[in-house]
């Protein structure tokens, strides 16, 4: 009886969460053959379940499949023609598979396609016409493939296009950012960055329109943002930060939600993308249309859209 008793307890659980698997992908040794790691900060992952990750005083990044195999994607050489790589901090990958690794310490970036040619897409002179970048911190890409740049000690941002256009799309002197840090962008096009001297973040939309999203006041009850690092944005235009010297994380909504296609009036277009959507949300965290968030793209949403018709305010 006893032994049943315990097999019965073993078989409905003890309360606690099921056995994670933990497993170390990648360590000091690199791929094994002499490239090792060392210092790794940021890391990325693609639709394929490959991950990257640079080491900042290896001057690398490696790229690890699912099955465990470990290739150095690029190496201090950089682009193998002048063009080197010095602090490999922060690593992103576009919906193709091609990376995007920055060099704090080089001041700039570089593309590592999935053949494995490099390219440096920016360095120290920035856009070229006098903006320049200093030690380029976060790195982001888009679904059409632009990639951003935070510049931490130029205290600005760029975006490069895939044709190679770049283009300064903030900077400190003119609009209080001081430190940048955190770069993300959301599906509109807006690109959202962090000032972790300034305590603050901001709002690029695509037209160039920059907004202070957040200051040092926080939420403005006194919980406070101090040193704003991280930051990223959900399908639904929600935006996350955290703060490294308040020890805190803060959610800012949108102010006009019902706006899906970010026009700056909710009208037919997004009338269309709620009925498309109509019905229970594939994944809760990436549904626009749910404003009450429940997980379902229902008539109360219809009505929330419909009662806020017209100009956003």
């Amino acid at each position: 009886g006893a032994l049943a008793a315990m097999l019965v307890v073993f078989a409905l659980g003890s309360g606690r969460a099921a056995a994670q698997t933990i497993t170390e992908i990648i360590d000091s040794t690199g791929d094994g053959a002499g490239n090792g790691l060392n210092g790794p900060i940021g890391i990325a992952v693609d639709t394929a379940g490959n991950v990257y990750v640079p080491g900042l005083n290896s001057h690398n990044a490696f790229k690890i499949t699912p099955a465990g195999v470990k290739t150095e994607i690029i190496d201090a050489t950089g682009d193998g023609g002048g063009n080197v790589l010095n602090g490999a901090f922060m690593i992103a990958v576009d919906p193709a598979g091609n990376g995007y690794v920055t060099g704090l310490n080089s001041n700039n970036a570089f593309k590592i396609t999935t053949a494995g040619v490099v390219s440096e897409i920016i360095d120290a002179t920035g856009d070229g016409a006098g903006n320049v970048l200093t030690s380029p911190y976060g790195v982001a890409v888009d679904a059409a493939f632009n990639v951003y740049l935070a510049g931490f000690n130029s205290n600005n941002a760029f975006k490069i296009t895939p044709a190679g256009v770049i283009t300064e799309i903030i900077d400190g002197a003119d609009n209080g950012l001081n430190g940048t840090t955190g770069i993300a962008e959301d599906a509109a096009g807006n690109v959202y960055v962090t000032g972790t001297f300034s305590d603050n973040a901001f709002k690029i939309t695509p037209a160039g329109v920059i907004t202070e999203i957040i200051d040092a006041t926080g939420d403005g009850a006194g919980n406070s943002l101090d040193g704003p690092n991280g930051i990223t944005v959900d399908g639904a235009g929600k935006v996350y930060l955290t703060g490294e010297f308040s020890n805190n994380a803060f959610k800012i909504s949108p102010a006009c939600p019902w706006d899906l296609d970010n026009s700056g009036i909710v009208g037919a277009t997004d009338l269309l993308s709620l009925l498309v959507t109509w019905g229970k949300c594939a994944d809760c965290n990436d549904c626009p249309a749910d404003f009450d968030g429940n997980c379902t793209v229902g008539a109360t949403d219809l009505l929330a859209l419909l009662v806020n018709w017209g100009p956003c305010p």
